[in-house]
């Protein structure tokens, strides 16, 4: 201990990574990763994410605005980091390596670009205007316990379908419903959600409320017509 009777960055943070196995119930191995994550410095943390950015968007036409976003929004882990921020660190490090979550996004940035290319309308207050729709409506019938294979779930059906047509400046008919069914099963990864919710929580911001369970109940409903 240092003569100041005050524990140093390194001694803290191993506490930090003991009191998150414990948290975890982790093996040996997995103490032994998450100690080694832990002690990457700020240049390491900003290599590993920024190799994820580079692998699952290069040459994607996805937007300035988007990548700078992407970019800004760095891991920044204290030198006394909470069990919780640890967990997420290391959490997020293991996403950000899984080749099947790199893949995953870069299809859903496939699905945005073409987007773009089609002209849909791209204003970022048009697009979380949609986004509110979405957790406002389908949110309210999920709680609410409406099957969205029901019948009652079709008026909700039929807003959102032709909010997302409006959005993209389509006819909402079969042919568009099945197109953004497929678009809702295939261009988005879930776990892009828990990618900002990690950031989030390592830098101690709002962990925002969760997108999926209300888009999951329209991809269901969209699904059964």
């Amino acid at each position: 201990m240092p003569a100041n009777g005050q524990e140093g960055p390194m001694l803290r943070l191993r506490r930090s990574v003991l009191r998150a196995v414990a948290r975890r119930g982790a093996t040996p191995e997995e103490m032994e990763l998450m100690h080694k994550l832990a002690k990457l410095t700020d240049q390491e943390r900003r290599r590993l994410i920024n190799d994820f950015i580079d692998e699952a968007f290069e040459g994607i036409e996805v937007g300035p605005e988007f990548l700078a976003k992407m970019r800004a929004a760095m891991p920044e882990l204290p030198d006394d980091p909470t069990p919780e921020q640890t967990e997420a660190w290391v959490e997020l490090a293991e996403l950000v390596q899984d080749p099947a979550f790199r893949a995953g996004v870069r299809k859903a940035a496939e699905y945005q670009a073409r987007d773009i290319a089609a002209s849909a309308d791209t204003d970022p207050a048009a697009n979380r205007a949609l986004v509110d729709l979405v957790i406002a409506r389908a949110g309210a019938a999920l709680a609410s316990g409406i099957d969205p294979a029901a019948g009652f779930a079709r008026p909700v059906l039929d807003e959102l379908a032709g909010a997302f047509a409006e959005f993209f400046r389509r006819t909402d008919d079969a042919e568009f419903r099945a197109w953004l069914l497929d678009r809702m099963e295939n261009g988005n990864d879930p776990r892009y959600e828990r990618y900002w919710q990690l950031i989030a929580r390592i830098n101690g911001w709002p962990v925002q409320a969760e997108l999926g369970p209300a888009f999951g109940w329209l991809t269901e409903a969209l699904r059964a017509t």
